[in-house]
């Protein structure tokens, strides 16, 4: 039985990536595209041999045959609370009184966002709370978007 496409996106998108994500796991699919090697050489020559010209990977990444999804656990560091400690409040003594030198935590990341919230409440660097607000998490493209072309 085959899938129609945009269930397929869906399932991977929606229930397995989002889902590993959410765990803090590093999603990974694998996929192929048998092309003989004087056509792949053919195909790159025709862009110059650029393999990040958008119509080129276009070329490449349609009509993939995909194998699976995985999900590597990356650990934090066991330094990570002194590190976080000196980055929110300026000191890792445990001294959090002084509400002025605290830093206004903002993530930027390449990862899948829900990778990064998981990291970021693991690490205390944000709470469960601040993972829910739009304004502290963001994807790096969606970064871009908010401050323009620079």
């Amino acid at each position: 039985m085959e899938f129609p496409e945009h269930k397929k996106d869906d399932i991977l998108n929606n229930a397995v990536s989002y889902y590993m994500a959410a765990q803090g796991l590093k999603v990974i699919s694998y996929s192929f595209k048998d092309i003989p090697v004087a056509k792949f050489n053919e195909m790159l020559e025709s862009y110059d041999g650029n393999m990040e010209n958008p119509e080129f990977r276009t070329e490449i990444e349609n009509d993939l045959c995909y194998l699976c999804t995985f999900g590597l656990q990356d650990p934090l560091r066991t330094s990570i609370d002194e590190t976080i400690q000196l980055i929110k409040y300026g000191n890792t003594h445990g001294d959090h009184s002084n509400k002025s030198s605290t830093v206004n935590i903002k993530m930027v990341t390449g990862d899948h966002i829900e990778t990064a919230k998981w990291v970021g409440i693991q690490s205390g660097l944000i709470s469960e709370e601040d993972a829910k607000d739009d304004g502290v998490c963001m994807t790096g493209e969606d970064f871009n978007t908010a401050i323009g072309p620079w």
